[in-house]
């Protein structure tokens, strides 16, 4: 459990270090425009995070073979899910913020685009570390939400003094990346699935 709950509140902390880096590089104003982005991108972990919350006890009492066929399932159906809903909340990105929070924060639809490639991203990920902790492996969780956290510090230091709040979010968006690929490699090993 408590490597469950360090890795929990390593992610924590790389879903909201760019907002105080973003305080402290630029200004006020930057971290409101850059939440909307954050606040509207996150609401499309939803779906994956209730299938992790989910296929955790599923793989802890199912053999190896069910828990490998499984989470391969679920993570092409959540990386297909996701894709779709991504192109879609592109498309009305620009209205929707309008609508919703006003032309003045129009400047939030370009980091909401770039954060998009990186939930995509995360909503896999989050589902194959939930297959690694039924496994009784939430280590590899807790190594992939630390490198993430480093890689984004060290990439929102140089790109947000060059690109704002989009530099933040292209940041955010590789470290989720990041993340991603270690518990795939992981999950990739342990079960001996292949990528495709």
């Amino acid at each position: 459990g408590s490597k469950v709950y360090l890795a929990n509140s390593l992610s924590f902390l790389n879903y909201r270090l760019d907002m105080f880096l973003i305080a402290i590089i630029l200004n006020p104003v930057s971290v409101g425009l850059y939440s909307i982005a954050v606040g509207i991108s996150e609401k499309l972990l939803i779906v994956p995070g209730a299938l992790s919350t989910v296929l955790f006890p599923k793989v802890s009492y199912s053999s190896v073979a069910e828990a490998n066929d499984l989470t391969a399932r679920i993570s092409r159906h959540v990386l297909f899910i996701m894709i779709i809903i991504s192109v879609l909340l592109v498309t009305v990105a620009s209205p929707l913020v309008t609508i919703f929070f006003g032309m003045a924060f129009l400047p939030s639809v370009m980091p909401l685009i770039v954060l998009l490639p990186g939930m995509i991203a995360f909503s896999i990920g989050s589902v194959i570390a939930a297959d690694l902790s039924g496994r009784g492996k939430p280590q590899f969780a807790v190594y992939s939400s630390l490198a993430s956290l480093l890689v984004n510090i060290i990439l929102n230091i140089f790109f947000i003094p060059k690109w704002g709040i989009t530099g933040a979010a292209l940041a955010s968006s590789i470290s989720y990346w990041v993340d991603t690929l270690i518990v795939l490699f992981a999950f990739l090993v342990i079960s001996k699935n292949s990528l495709t």
